[in-house]
Formats: C-alpha cells, structure tokens, sequence
C-alpha cells in the first residue's frame, strides 16, 4: 500500500469508518514505536515529486551503503549530507 493510500486509510480511521483497523491505523499516523520505513535500491526509488517530504530507507544510496533518505520534491537526498543519493 503506497503512503498516499495508507494517509487516505488514517483519515478515514480518525472519522471511525474501519473499526479495530482504524486503531492501527492511528498508530501508523501517530506512532508510540519505531516505524518502519519502505526500503529501496537507487535504482528502484520512486518518483521524488510525488513524494515530497517522505522518507524512506535506502539500501545503497550512501556510495552503495545504506542511508535514510528524503524527498525535497525535486530529488531523494541523504539524511547526514543533504546530498543526492547515489550508488557510486
């Protein structure tokens, strides 16, 4: 499930509409344990303007080592440099 649809499922949780789901899904929204992000290669990264201010776990985006990163919009870029994720 894309996070756009999972956005969608916690509104429509937060109006009651899914029951036992619906408390799972608030916890997604708003968490009280660690949260797994969506691993990718380079590769394999989605497209960074339709998933502005996400996050995602990436699993050689660091010169081939593993690093968060983030979406400006524009480009994915890593969490400790700011710098576009690359392999090489």
């Amino acid at each position: 499930m894309d996070t756009k649809t999972k956005v969608q499922h916690a509104n429509m949780a937060a109006r009651g509409s899914y029951g036992d789901t619906g408390v799972l899904l608030r916890e997604f929204a708003e968490p009280t344990a660690p949260v797994g992000l969506p691993s990718y290669a380079v590769a394999d990264l989605p497209s960074a303007s339709e998933y502005a201010n996400h996050a995602v776990y990436c699993s050689d985006g660091a010169a081939g080592s593993p690093i968060l990163a983030f979406s400006n919009g524009t480009n994915w870029l890593r969490s400790d440099t700011g710098a576009a994720v690359a392999v090489v």
